[in-house]
Formats: structure tokens, C-alpha cells, sequence
């Protein structure tokens, strides 16, 4: 019995204190927070909420009364009962916090057999925090940032992070003004990094951030990948750093080309044209800030092979036109021309007859795969190099580069001989229009001569 007696009894004061103390809450301006009433209720309930918020009076302002209140009306005589709601377990909703009118002392009373229960709470309000200062920066330069907010109650922590990474900072408290500053020195590295203030307030947190913007003239250029040996097909990108993008170029080019790009990088495609040829590929980077202008170059010079897969022959080509007229006049396997015996009996008599053009491929629908040993050693192909880069500065507006010679299989590329590899590009044009000539003149003689020997049985 006695120790019933003594859990009851710690019961009781545990109670007792609970309700003694206040419970700290925190809300964020603009936004709601809602207050418990967690004390016994008797029926019918005599229930009120009262705060201290406006007044210096010890006398507190009621906020609502439970006797002779069934729809449960906040006080007319309350300056913020516009923004107090009390539902039917007795809970206090404050919307639209204010720094001003909402925060301090709230309190809930309740009479049970005429003892007073009471629950107490003390709000703070904070503003989310705002972050200010000079983002835009050129390389070299500082700044300050800066994270402030204002509050009533508790002060809140701030703390700034870099790119998730927490940096020292320096408080700078005022009266009702939570501040931390931080200082950067811009560099390159800075640029498009991102500054995060992060303030805590009780259970609530708020971030408010900075990107910062940092100008730098170009750099870092490089040519992807960095190796000698190329095949029909590979990319070969050109790029650079610098804040604005700078300008890239990879040169020579022929058209029409498989080239991708973007903001401060370009990509080619290694052309078909080039197959078996040393060719001298130059990457080039520019930007401007004010009046200076940095200009980068670097040139790799690359042999080109054949594609890793075979090739076949593609539709309307001269061998597979042959091939069709060759199969239009074959005859029946019961009635041979003539000329067939004839040619038969010139091959057993030890004679020499070239034959037509067309008859010359068994297989004209798929062209010479080439063996293992005929393509270049691959072992050696991805061994990178070093690519010196030549770095140029101007002190006045942009200009165009100058035009450099481009070595493309000993074929000189000048000012007056318009854009690089274009040179290149008309000799490789006019050893395929001699072949195809060629191969006309051929098809032709095979023409010809099928039409005399078709006389010949004819008369």
C-alpha cells in the first residue's frame, strides 16, 4: 500500500513539474505553428489560453474561453484573433507568424475539482535567413558574403557550407540580428561554386545560397585522346577552360563532317578521306576579357587507318553495276555464246586473252576484307603523348589567328588556299574521279566487245 502510495505520489509531482516548465517552440515567419493543451479537462471543461505577447502588464491578454462557448470563438478583445484558431481537443493554432505580435509567453489553463492545471510555452520567431553579396568576380578579385535574418526569442545558428563542406565563418551578432560573413579570394577554381547558409532554429532549418560567377581568360587546352594512331571513325575533342566559354576550333575539316560541340569544346569525326594519310589536326581556344584576349593553340599530328570493321561495297558502286550487267546477260547454262568457246579454246591452246572487266570479280557484292597482318599494330595505338600548347595574349580586340600550313599527307595548307584540308581534299577528289573514269572506260570495252561477238554468231 505504501508504495502504491509513493508512485502515485511521484506521479503527481512529475505532473506537476512538467507543467511548471516552459516548453520552448519555434516557428518560421509566415508560416503557422500549433500548441498543445495536454493537461487534464473536466467535464464539462474549463478550459482558457492567455499570452504575454503585447502587453508589460503581469496581467496576461486572453486569447479564449471554454464556459458558455460552444463554437469555440477566440476573444473579440484579442489584437491577432485573426490569426488564432482553437480546435476540440483544445490545441492553439498562430498562422501567419510574426516577428512582432507572435512571439513570448503562451499559456493553457485548465480547473479540474478546483485545481488548476497549466501548460506553458515560449515561441521564437525567425525570418529564413537571406544570403547577399558580389557574385560576379573577375580572377583574382574578393568578396564578402554575408547570411543575416532577423528574429524574436532564441538566437539561431548559422553556419555556411561550400559545396556541401562546411567553412569558417565570423559572427557578426546585432540586436535581434542573427549575421555570419565569409571571405573568398576568386580563382578559377571558384567559378560555378556553390556557397549554402544553413540556419538551424529549433526542430526547422531554412538555406539560402550563392553561385559564384569567377571571369578567367582561357586554359587548360587539350586534345582527347591524346595518341597518334586514329581510325576511320574515331573522335578526336578539342577543349578548354575559361569563363565566358571561349571559342574552339579543330582544324582541318572536310565537308561534309561529323563534328559535335558545346561551350567551350568540339569534336570531329576522322574522315574517310584521310585513310592511310598523316594528317596535322590544330586545336585552337580563345576568350576576351575587356580588353585582353588569350589565344591557345596545340597541333597533334595523327596517321589514319582503316575502321576496325570490313567494308562492303556500297549500292550504285562501278563493281556492283558490273556485277548486274554481268548477270543481265548470262545465258542459260544448254546455250553458251561463242565467244565463251572461243575464249575456252584460246586458254587450251596456251593463248592469252585478258578477260572483260566485269568478269574479272567472282564476288563483286563484298569488298577485300583486309587479314590481321595488313592493319597497323593496335597494341601501340592508345600510348599517350605529350601535346605542347602554344599560348598567345593581346591587349586589344579579338583578332582571327593567323592561318597556319597543315601538314595532310605533304599537301601545304596556306591563307590562300582557303581552310585547312581542303587541299587534301581535292587530290583525294580527283584520284577517285581518275579511277572512276577508268572503270567506266572498262565497262564500256565489255560492252563492246559482247555486242561484236553476238554479230559474229549472228552473221
Amino acid at each position: 500500500m505504501t508504495k502504491q502510495l509513493s508512485v502515485v505520489f511521484f506521479a503527481a509531482l512529475w505532473t506537476l513539474f512538467a507543467e511548471g516548465n516552459e516548453i520552448q517552440l519555434y516557428g518560421i515567419k509566415g508560416k503557422s505553428v500549433q500548441l498543445l493543451c495536454d493537461v487534464p479537462v473536466s467535464e464539462p471543461p474549463v478550459v482558457e489560453w492567455s499570452d504575454m505577447v503585447y502587453t508589460s502588464d503581469t496581467n496576461p491578454s486572453m486569447i479564449f474561453q471554454s464556459e458558455n462557448n460552444p463554437h469555440f470563438r477566440i476573444a473579440s478583445t484579442h489584437e491577432n484573433r485573426d490569426n488564432y484558431v482553437v480546435h476540440r481537443n483544445f490545441a492553439l493554432t498562430i498562422d501567419l507568424l510574426d516577428l512582432d505580435l507572435d512571439p513570448g509567453l503562451y499559456m493553457c489553463r485548465s480547473t479540474v475539482d478546483g485545481i488548476t492545471h497549466e501548460r506553458h510555452y515560449y515561441l521564437t520567431v525567425g525570418d529564413p535567413p537571406i544570403c547577399t553579396g558580389d557574385v560576379h568576380l573577375f580572377e583574382g578579385n574578393s568578396t564578402t558574403l554575408a547570411c543575416e535574418l532577423e528574429y524574436s526569442g532564441q538566437k539561431p545558428s548559422l553556419q555556411w557550407f561550400r559545396d556541401g563542406e562546411e567553412v569558417e565563418s565570423v559572427d557578426e551578432y546585432e540586436i535581434r540580428l542573427a549575421k555570419k560573413v565569409i571571405s573568398v579570394l576568386a580563382t578559377a577554381n571558384h567559378d560555378q561554386t556553390k556557397y549554402t547558409c544553413s540556419m538551424s532554429l529549433g526542430q526547422h532549418t531554412e538555406d539560402c545560397s550563392l553561385v559564384l560567377d569567377v571571369k578567367y581568360l582561357v586554359r587548360d587546352l587539350r586534345l582527347t585522346p591524346a595518341k597518334e594512331k586514329f581510325r576511320v571513325g574515331d573522335e578526336l575533342q578539342c577543349s578548354a577552360k575559361g569563363n565566358p566559354a571561349p571559342s574552339v576550333s579543330l582544324l582541318p575539316s572536310l565537308l561534309p563532317v561529323h563534328a559535335k560541340s558545346g561551350p567551350g569544346w568540339t569534336t570531329l569525326s576522322i574522315s574517310q578521306k584521310w585513310e592511310g594519310q598523316r594528317v596535322t589536326m590544330q586545336c585552337t581556344a580563345s576568350n576576351t576579357l575587356g580588353s585582353v584576349t588569350e589565344i591557345q593553340s596545340s597541333n597533334l599530328t595523327i596517321h589514319v587507318s582503316a575502321p576496325r570493321k570490313s567494308h562492303t561495297t556500297t549500292p550504285g558502286s562501278v563493281i556492283e553495276k558490273s556485277h548486274a550487267f554481268q548477270h543481265h546477260i548470262k545465258p542459260s547454262s544448254t546455250a553458251q555464246p561463242p565467244f565463251v568457246r572461243r575464249e575456252k579454246d584460246q586458254t587450251k591452246s596456251g593463248g592469252h586473252h585478258k578477260k572483260p572487266h566485269h568478269q574479272q570479280h567472282h564476288h563483286p557484292t563484298t569488298a577485300p576484307t583486309l587479314t590481321e597482318d595488313e592493319f597497323p599494330d593496335e597494341d601501340n595505338e592508345n600510348i599517350p603523348v605529350r601535346i605542347p600548347v602554344t599560348q598567345k595574349t593581346t591587349r586589344d580586340k579579338l583578332e582571327p589567328p593567323e592561318s597556319k600550313k597543315v601538314d595532310l599527307k605533304d599537301t601545304q595548307v596556306s591563307k590562300n588556299s582557303g581552310s585547312p584540308g581542303v587541299a587534301g581534299a581535292k587530290s583525294v577528289q580527283s584520284e577517285t574521279s581518275r579511277a572512276n573514269q577508268t572503270n567506266n572506260l572498262s565497262l564500256f570495252s565489255s560492252v563492246i566487245f559482247v555486242l561484236f561477238n553476238l554479230i559474229l554468231t549472228i552473221y
